[in-house]
């Protein structure tokens, strides 16, 4: 896929309605097959089916071929999630899919005080077909309020708990052992994004200190986060910061392998969209003023040196999504959640192409309407659009709540449902994509800010009960 690339029609696999808090996401799509391998080989086969986290109806399992609910566990209408429901696919010898475990974490439901809200996870056991209600069940509470579950992190299955302050939780698949380790980030710091690294051969030349190659060659997996913290003596000021994670599986740990801020000239607004290349070893993001830069992530070479340092290559404009807000006195929305919430969402495909999902005009090179809800492929090495296919949606949701609120109303999430490197470590020439678009006309934390919804909720005279959301989910390959 080096030299082309390529959309097929994105073909709508579920709509349904959502209904959340002024500040949850709505829903979300993940994985059933692993993104990344936690042994050297494996005996996994795509299994097309998709993992749908949907706030007020619960959690399905869907085909992806067929657009069939496979499986359903539905929740009384207290419950609300934290994040999106994770699955650990647990295979036979003979590759099929055995009986597997499903996390997610609650932010809401009977039983669950205030306090506690946001750090409970349940997990239960799927055993296909058979499966009645949540079997084998078991609920415990992990930390501080969970931004993020990403299970079977080691080759034992281990489970890590994105914690919303940037801590991190190392559990065994029973939720009983843990190890935690707190943010390395000094100052009042916010998960935005967060990935597990896939590692390729060319990947290791980017991360050549001994150390590293090390614990990679030791079976560890890697995970990057992406944190946000607030400037002590400027208001609505923000530096980012990246960190590296080695998670030892055989240790059961989790290490710090180095963290590194991202100089404010690099990025003069807000991103919007992030995404890790697993074949290049590059960091990508795109921001609300439309600026896509690439980082190489570098390990340090001498003592004087950072742990790790994002060396900037490439800034490219990508013209024509609409800006975050409706005028210049609204001021920016920030986005809580790059990975599940947010108005922009991107992945890589490889070093010279990238997916984004978003609202587009349809005027070239313009940021005012009419708009359409579209995926596209950008070739970075020319700064242009390459691909675009249009996500159809209902007419109503493209349009503005009023003159004074002209945007449309949408938040988009790309899950890929494929891993971006082969079993030897190669670039796969094929990639699955499910693309989540949400829509409302309550306000909502990530379209109109946390100060809109309080203004809105003084304004009603009583605490907000609820936000409808519309959603589909489509899936595509590139």
């Amino acid at each position: 896929m080096a030299d082309r690339a390529y959309i097929d029609e994105p073909e709508e696999l579920v709509e349904f309605t959502a209904s959340t808090s002024s500040s949850q996401l709505p829903a979300a799509v993940s994985s059933i097959d692993p993104l990344y391998s936690s042994t050297s080989s494996s005996l996994t086969s795509a299994s097309n089916q998709v993992l749908v986290t949907a706030q007020g109806e619960g959690v399905q399992i869907y085909s992806a071929t067929d657009s069939k609910c496979l499986r359903s566990w539905t929740f009384p209408p207290s419950v609300r999630f934290a994040c999106p429901a994770k699955y650990y696919a647990k295979y036979t010898d003979e590759g099929a899919i055995g009986d597997s475990l499903v996390y997610v974490a609650l932010d809401s439901g009977d039983g669950i005080s205030s306090k506690d809200s946001g750090t409970v996870v349940w997990r239960w056991t799927d055993r296909g077909i058979v499966s009645v209600g949540l079997e084998d069940k078991i609920e415990a509470k992990l930390g501080g309020s969970i931004f993020a579950l990403e299970p079977g992190v080691t080759s034992d299955g281990h489970l890590l708990v994105v914690h919303k302050d940037g801590a991190l939780t190392l559990a065994t698949q029973d939720l009983e052992k843990r190890h935690q380790l707190t943010c390395p980030v000094s100052g009042k710091s916010e998960v935005v994004w967060y990935q597990i690294i896939e590692v390729s051969q060319s990947m290791r030349l980017y991360l050549d200190s001994r150390q590293v190659t090390d614990w990679l060659d030791g079976g560890c997996r890697l995970a990057l986060v992406l944190t946000r913290v607030a400037d002590a003596d400027v208001d609505a000021e923000f530096t980012y910061h990246v960190s590296l994670f080695a998670i030892d599986g055989a240790e059961a740990s989790i290490v710090e392998v180095g963290s590194t801020h991202i100089k404010p000239t690099h990025l003069q607004t807000q991103p919007l969209a992030c995404a890790f290349d697993a074949d290049t070893g590059t960091v990508a993001m795109l921001t609300e003023a439309g600026v896509y830069t690439h980082f190489n992530l570098l390990t340090g070479v001498s003592a004087l040196d950072d742990a790790i340092i994002l060396e900037r290559t490439k800034e490219v404009v990508l013209r024509g999504f609409v800006p975050c807000v409706d005028d210049d006195t609204q001021g920016a929305v920030l986005a809580s959640n790059l990975l599940a919430q947010s108005q922009l969402t991107m992945t890589a495909l490889t070093e010279r192409y990238v997916a984004i999902a978003g609202t587009h005009s349809t005027v070239s090179h313009a940021s005012k309407g009419p708009y359409e809800s579209v995926l596209t492929i950008w070739d970075l090495q020319f700064g242009c659009l390459h691909a675009e296919k249009t996500l159809e949606l209902a007419p109503s949701w493209l349009q503005g709540a009023s003159k004074k609120h002209a945007l449309p109303r949408l938040t988009y999430q790309i899950q890929p449902l494929s891993s971006r490197l082969g079993a030897n470590g190669t670039a796969s020439e094929q990639i699955s994509l499910a693309i989540t678009v949400a829509h409302t006309t309550d306000t909502h934390a990530a379209l109109d800010g946390s100060a809109a919804v309080v203004r809105a909720q003084k304004s009603a005279k009583k605490k907000a009960t609820g936000v409808s959301w519309g959603v589909k989910v489509f899936v595509a390959s590139a």
